[in-house]
């Protein structure tokens, strides 16, 4: 069944204690690598992880960007 709301309580807290801080964290440093990859990410050829997610984004954020990515 697909999920169409997602609800937590906004609180202060440790990331280690939300499974969505988390996976936001995971995105921000996957498309981060993308532009900018560190030399483990270099060595190990990580760099198109961001591109693995290409399904689940929402892509209408920006026309600008294939991936949907805004640039400021």
């Amino acid at each position: 069944m697909p999920l169409t709301r997602i609800i937590e309580d906004p609180s202060v807290r440790d990331s280690e204690h939300s499974y969505f801080i988390q996976a936001a964290d995971a995105v921000a440093w996957a498309c981060y690598q993308r532009y900018a990859p560190s030399k483990y990410v270099r060595q190990k050829g990580a760099r198109n992880y961001f591109a693995r997610l290409e399904p689940v984004l929402l892509k209408v954020a920006t026309r600008r960007n294939q991936l949907a990515i805004v640039e400021l």
